[in-house]
């Protein structure tokens, strides 16, 4: 479906199949989307949803040049999302799974269930990624424009990298925060100059390094085994359980 009006109020809808909504302005979801398949958008207007008007799709795209999209109702349901567009804040009441994601601005993405990063994700601007459960990095997280920025992982259970997190553009301010089921760094971390918080109740382990500025090490219990001769920091501060910790630079 494709409007070109300024602006356009969608809802209710029911599919069986796809929806694709496409328009030159802006979009207000004023009731409930029921799509059996995919839903996509594509507009560099905003994108934004009533209170009451929340959505459920397989699949979920939001695209469009410097598009804006705010679809943070907690009663969203959807398996997977893609998207190259200007800036998102999104929620899911379920688990989430992210493909190829490339925003110009920041992503904000809330996850009631596991969530994890299964495509390259590139932003511009500070950005967080969280979950009720587990937030699992299984693709490269990169910063790749404008001026120092902040990225936030936080999982109410466990926070698991397996890929890297790195900045082409600016300091980028790093913070992974977990439950009792800890924190693993299995990709590498470079802040490119900005700062590492690491918060934890649980065991923080690494298999590759990271680079940062300050680093800092808390949560109440936390267990910190950061041995990996790799490591790089500038100052360190923390309040946590015990730390062992190696610096095997000499910058």
């Amino acid at each position: 479906l494709t409007n070109n009006r300024t602006t356009s109020s969608i809802g209710p809808v029911t599919t069986s199949g796809l929806l694709s909504l496409t328009n030159t302005g802006s979009i207000t979801l004023v009731g409930g989307l029921s799509v059996g398949t995919a839903l996509s958008f594509n507009t560099g207007g905003t994108v934004s949803q009533d209170a009451a008007a929340s959505f459920t799709a397989n699949t979920l795209a939001l695209n469009g040049s410097g598009g804006t999209y705010m679809l943070a109702n907690a009663g969203n349901s959807f398996a997977s999302v893609t998207a190259t567009t200007g800036s998102i804040t999104l929620a899911n009441s379920g688990t989430t799974s992210t493909g190829a994601i490339t925003t110009t601005g920041g992503i904000q993405l809330t996850s009631a269930g596991n969530l994890s990063v299964n495509g390259a994700l590139v932003f511009g601007g500070s950005s967080s990624l969280s979950s009720q459960n587990n937030v699992t990095v299984n693709s490269a997280i990169s910063k790749s424009s404008g001026a120092a920025a902040t990225l936030a992982l936080t999982a109410q259970n466990r926070v698991a990298l397996t890929q890297s997190i790195g900045s082409a553009s600016g300091a980028l301010n790093v913070m992974l925060s977990s439950g009792s089921g800890g924190i693993g760094v299995n990709g590498t971390i470079n802040t490119s100059g900005g700062s590492l918080a690491l918060i934890s109740n649980g065991n923080v382990t690494q298999s590759t390094a990271f680079t940062a500025g300050a680093l800092s090490l808390d949560g109440s219990n936390g267990a910190y085994t950061l041995t990996n001769a790799g490591n790089d920091f500038t100052s360190l501060t923390g309040t946590t359980g015990s730390i062992s910790l190696v610096k095997g630079t000499t910058s």
